[in-house]
């Protein structure tokens, strides 16, 4: 097993194109509740105010919103396009995106990276611990609130 994200199956797919894999969420706390998976959207494109190309810039930024682009970025990179009317064919993709029916923004990677240590670098760190039965969750949260304190105002003192 492998804990990791989507961003990962187009790697994997190209070191091993007959591997078999699938994913699937972190199983709930209690049968019968619905699984949730954290999902963050990425894929953010911008231009250098200052850039002598501006026209070639403005070009490129253009066919990043076109469905043509989109499918590409899908089919290349086995990752969602922010586009619509992208149609995934990848069956682990197309898993991932039922699974994001059911998603919460990744907090971590979206408030918590702006100065050492990350809420990303904590949260992996104990997940590893509980997965591997050294931690309880609780313990978990506690952990990344200590260290997260180490920066973040709100948290000192918890």
């Amino acid at each position: 097993m492998f804990m990791g994200g989507s961003w990962e199956i187009g790697f994997f797919k190209a070191q091993n194109k007959d591997l078999d894999f699938d994913v699937f969420a972190t199983p709930p706390l209690r049968g019968g509740q619905v699984p949730w998976v954290s999902s963050f959207n990425d894929g953010n494109y911008g231009i250098n105010a200052r850039t002598p190309s501006l026209d070639a810039a403005l070009k490129f930024i253009r066919f990043t919103a076109t469905r043509e682009f989109g499918q590409m970025f899908t089919d290349m990179l086995a990752q969602t396009s922010a586009v619509p009317g992208v149609v995934i064919t990848d069956p682990i993709l197309k898993h991932v995106q039922e699974m994001n029916r059911k998603a919460t923004p990744y907090m971590m990677l979206v408030g918590f990276r702006w100065q050492a240590p990350t809420g990303s670098t904590l949260l992996q760190s104990a997940l590893q611990g509980m997965m591997a039965g050294q931690m309880t969750p609780e313990q978990v949260g506690d952990e990344v609130t200590r260290g997260l304190s180490a920066w973040f105002e709100p948290f000192r003192g918890r």
